[in-house]
């Protein structure tokens, strides 16, 4: 059989990541009771791939896969199913079975939730939002240097499932929501570091990005 070539692997591989992920996201949004049981092992997939998201000089690795990663945790986390405390019945259809009444799904969907989203897990999540994925990169301090007013304005408009900054924004949004302690506490952090003129970060360029970000 013919090798296929390591670049065009790459990119097979990494769309097939893409339509995965879609369809999880799709999968989640239709039917947010059923997709409870999944929610640990993809909610672990995705942030662990938000760990390591840049390449020593600041540009994103995959920069597709990363705001997927981003939009997956913003769905799971501004889903009403999972964080409203209405306590109302939930729907749920299964082929086996057909369309169901669960009259305890809210609150079992909010028990996987709060097992999942631990207060650890969740302060290291906004850390990694705030700290990785809010700064600008160094190719975007070049745009906006070439072209200050047409960055500021394409900023703006991005959707947040096409720019990750927007992304961040939002992810960080929902944290602070449905945690606001513990989104207020490392936001208030990184507040702080700013106002004391401490490091934010490994260098002095990230340190710029960082602060306006902020």
């Amino acid at each position: 059989s013919r090798e296929m070539p390591e670049s065009n692997l790459k990119s097979d591989i990494r769309g097939m990541v893409l339509v995965i992920g879609s369809t999880l996201i799709h999968c989640q949004k239709q039917q947010p009771f059923e997709f409870i049981k999944y929610m640990g092992p993809f909610v672990k997939f995705f942030s662990g791939s938000l760990l390591k998201p840049f390449d020593p000089k600041g540009e994103l690795l995959f920069e597709k896969q990363t705001i997927q990663a981003i939009t997956f945790l913003s769905s799971i986390l501004s889903c009403p199913q999972y964080t409203s405390l209405s306590g109302k019945s939930a729907v749920v259809y299964s082929v086996s079975s057909g369309i169901s009444v669960d009259g305890e799904g809210s609150q079992r969907a909010q028990s996987v939730l709060s097992s999942v989203f631990t207060n650890q897990f969740v302060a290291t999540l906004a850390k990694i939002t705030v700290f990785q994925l809010l700064p600008l990169k160094p190719s975007d301090l070049d745009e906006w240097k070439a072209d200050g007013e047409s960055f500021v304005m394409e900023m703006e408009h991005d959707r947040y499932d096409h720019n990750i900054r927007a992304a961040a924004e939002n992810l960080f949004t929902q944290i602070a929501r449905v945690f606001p302690q513990v989104g207020a506490q490392i936001l208030m952090q990184a507040l702080q570091k700013c106002m004391n003129g401490a490091p934010l970060a490994n260098n002095q360029g990230r340190n710029v990005l960082l602060k306006h970000a902020l």
